[in-house]
């Protein structure tokens, strides 16, 4: 398999699922014997998860005191020199298709471009703004899966709703050596604990999660507490015993996961749903809605699965499990069972494989014989070193 030079151009730096996958991918290929470089602006350079040692961590400078100049400025950096000593190049959000095809064009650059699709963007990215606004964000989303890049989906939904049969499906894995049951598991004594993830976008259903919490009978909720986590200062349950946490790492998160009895998913929309596969991996029975993209996992055999939006269903089969220790152990063994089948591991091989068709990557640099060592990762600054030189 020859070495590639792989670029992956952000918009940012956050704390979020996406860009979690993003490095995992990232991380895949540099484990895989690829020279991966990843650019970003100096006003978000900071990764919110490991990287690999061998990447190079490109740390954009940008120019002005106003955000908006700096983003513009960066953004114009992005479509100069994105696809500059790289035989691939990944886009990862709505926005960076274009600025690495007018890259590709002003360079002549032979880097073949793919289109990492985490969610159906029309939908989950374009709900700001005035409606004419978000119209025109929905439809440079639409366009954007027309560009030339191979695209890349994380579920069969995300294929769907793209409507390109030709698109590759590589469902996201959960790192069972992080994601994996407690060893105590929950004493019968602990109180009931409910636990979600709020979300800031209305389409992450947290204000139904309240309101099945709402729904519960008043005889359950004495005895039972409600768990969130987030990165934003929710609403909190009235009536119900609540506690708000923001988990800074892994570990804190695992921790989360196993402080819960049930896990609720209760999103309108979802790409692929990660944090219900990650709380299958914990050991943690999972209500979700069907919400899309989380049936490349999730089924009536391993959760307990509720129509978007429907509280009364949620609270239900909250209700149904908390009385049932039967049904929630047959639904902890199912769901690990689960687990194991999209781990890290399987979802890093299905990366690292797109490279072995011939001719994939090549382009550009990608027919001379490339150097197999690999650089230790440093923070370099300005776009113009080549990766890992």
């Amino acid at each position: 398999m020859g070495q590639k030079r792989i670029t992956f151009p952000l918009e940012g730096f956050n704390v979020s699922g996406g860009i979690r996958i993003v490095i995992q991918v990232a991380n895949a290929l540099a484990a895989g014997g690829h020279r991966i470089r990843i650019v970003v602006p100096d006003y978000a350079a900071a990764p919110p998860f490991p990287l690999h040692d061998s990447i190079t961590l490109v740390v954009q400078p940008t120019r002005g005191r106003a955000p908006v100049v700096r983003k513009v400025w960066y953004v114009m950096t992005l479509c100069l020199t994105s696809t500059k000593d790289s035989d691939v190049c990944f886009a990862t959000g709505y926005r960076t298709p274009y600025y690495l095809c007018l890259s590709k064009w002003l360079r002549f650059s032979r880097a073949r471009l793919f289109y990492l699709v985490q969610h159906y963007e029309p939908w989950s990215h374009a709900t700001r703004g005035s409606r004419l606004s978000r119209a025109i964000l929905e439809y440079v989303a639409q366009l954007g899966y027309r560009l030339p890049l191979k695209t890349i989906a994380v579920s069969d939904w995300v294929r769907d709703m793209i409507g390109d049969p030709n698109t590759t499906v590589i469902g996201n894995g959960v790192d069972l050596g992080i994601f994996r049951p407690s060893k105590r598991g929950r004493a019968a004594n602990e109180v009931f604990t409910v636990g979600t993830i709020a979300g800031a976008a209305a389409w992450k259903g947290y204000r139904v999660f309240l309101d099945a919490l709402r729904e519960l009978p008043a005889g359950v909720t004495k005895s039972m507490r409600a768990l969130i986590a987030s990165a934003f200062v929710p609403v909190m349950p009235t009536g119900i015993s609540g506690e708000f946490i923001t988990p800074s790492n892994d570990n804190e998160l695992v921790d989360f996961y196993r402080s819960c009895d049930v896990f609720v998913c209760s999103s309108f929309i979802e790409g692929f749903g990660l944090p219900a596969l990650e709380a299958m991996a914990c050991g943690v029975p999972v209500i979700t809605t069907s919400c899309g993209g989380a049936s490349h996992y999730a089924n009536e055999s391993n959760c307990l699965m509720v129509p978007p939006g429907d509280s009364k269903a949620i609270a239900a089969a909250i209700v149904r499990l908390r009385d049932d220790p039967t049904s929630r152990l047959v639904l902890r063994e199912r769901g690990l069972e689960t687990a194991e089948r999209h781990s890290l591991d399987q979802m890093s091989q299905e990366y690292v494989g797109l490279f072995l068709s011939p001719g994939c990557g090549e382009g550009g640099h990608g027919r001379t014989a490339l150097s197999q060592t690999q650089p230790n990762r440093r923070n370099v600054t300005g776009v113009g070193n080549s990766c890992g030189s």
